[in-house]
This record gives C-alpha cells, structure tokens and sequence, in this order.
C-alpha cells in the first residue's frame, strides 16, 4: 500500500516510475548519472591542465557539456567510493570508446568518425 501511495505521488508530479532492485539500480545509475560527472569533472581539469585561461573561452558546448562539474565535490566523492565498481567499468567502457575515437582521428579514418558521431546522435535522440 505504501509503495502504491509513493508510486502514485511521483507519477502525479510526472515521474516515470520503475521497481529494480539495488544492484540494478546501481549499475545503471553508475552508467547514466555517476559516469557524466566523472566526465565532466575531468573534462574541465584536462583543459586547465592544458592551459587554465582556455577557460575563459569556453562556449556553449561546454558550459552544457560540464553544468555538473559544478556539483558538490563532497557529494559526489561519496558517491563516486559507494558505487565505485560500477563507475570503474563504465569507465573502461568510456575510455575504450575513446580509444576508437582516437585510432580513427589518427587514421583520418572520416567514416568511422561519422559512424560513431551518427550513431551517438541517433540515440540520444530517442533519450526523453
């Protein structure tokens, strides 16, 4: 009865909601929401590393791009340790994308750039 109660409160304030169980959760919230502010946490430190004042020069790309490197550094430290084996195997998984990415600018391999860039693009197009 309590879980129909809740269930209901968040579809009322539209919400989708899904029953999973912990692990599952985990793992996909590792994948979805923990993975993104990795990434962005390191795409801001990778350019400061490269030269602080790019920064200054940031447009919109990256401001969108990393919004939530400004989230709670605490917070997300926390996070990062309790689920940490999840977020270190989407970040294999990220990094060997990056690998591709990589061989097929070294290559000028323009196809595979645009397979993949196309590719991306489709499914984040049918992300709500």
């Amino acid at each position: 009865a309590a879980l129909k109660k809740i269930t209901a409160l968040w579809e009322s304030l539209g919400a989708a909601v899904s029953a999973m169980d912990p692990e599952e959760h985990d793992r996909i919230y590792a994948a979805v929401s923990h993975l993104p502010h990795i990434i962005a946490y390191a795409i801001v430190n990778t350019v400061a590393d490269a030269n602080n004042s790019y920064l200054k020069f940031a447009g919109q790309g990256f401001k969108d791009t990393t919004r939530i490197a400004a989230s709670s550094p605490e917070l997300w430290r926390d996070i990062s340790l309790m689920n940490r084996e999840n977020i270190l195997e989407f970040i294999e998984l990220f990094k060997k994308n990056l690998d591709s990415l990589s061989g097929y600018l070294k290559k000028s391999d323009s196809e595979a750039i645009e397979k993949e860039f196309k590719k991306a693009k489709a499914l984040r197009e049918d992300v709500r």
